[in-house]
């Protein structure tokens, strides 16, 4: 199996797509790190989900897609909600459900949030001060720093089970 380059989502579909699908026209597998946001570390409408993975989708058709990392801030910083994230992973698994056969793994980065120092931590690491891109990053999680459920983990169970999937917790 020849594994492809991986990029963002966004790479595939934005400025770098012709590079990248020439990059990989001889490859079986993509690997792709999807969050939807802005430039600004805020995030995009989840209704721009399904758009996204249907483009990344016609572009690579034939060949099997790997959500290496995938994630979506519930940070008000960010102009999200837990609301959004959870409408996030519906959406997500529409895109799944219309892609299964080449969709192969969907791995969320974390299930819980950072604490608020370990986020900051972030800050030296990549060198960006921006609160939004810490906020981003502290709330990918699907369950609270502190172990509640988040809307976005209540609609993970619930989408796992409509699938014949379990999800513990």
């Amino acid at each position: 199996v020849k594994i492809g380059v991986k990029s963002t989502l966004y790479g595939y579909i934005g400025n770098s797509r012709d590079e990248l699908k020439k990059l990989n026209e001889n490859t079986d597998v993509i690997l792709v790190t999807y969050y939807p946001m802005n430039g600004d570390f805020t995030m995009k409408n989840p209704a721009i989900i399904r758009t996204d993975i249907n483009e990344l989708i016609s572009l690579y058709t034939g060949k099997s897609i790997y959500f290496i990392e995938i994630g979506y801030s519930s940070s008000s910083v960010d102009k999200s909600s837990e609301e959004q994230q959870a409408e996030f992973i519906k959406q997500l698994f529409l895109a799944w459900d219309e892609h299964a056969s080449q969709i192969r793994l969907v791995n969320f980065l974390w299930l819980h949030d950072l604490s608020q120092e370990y986020a900051d931590s972030f800050q030296k690491y990549y060198g960006i001060t921006d609160k939004k891109f810490t906020e981003y990053l502290r709330t990918l999680g699907l369950i609270t720093y502190d172990g509640k459920e988040k809307l976005a983990f209540k609609a993970l169970k619930i989408e796992a089970k409509n699938r014949g999937w379990s999800v513990v917790g």
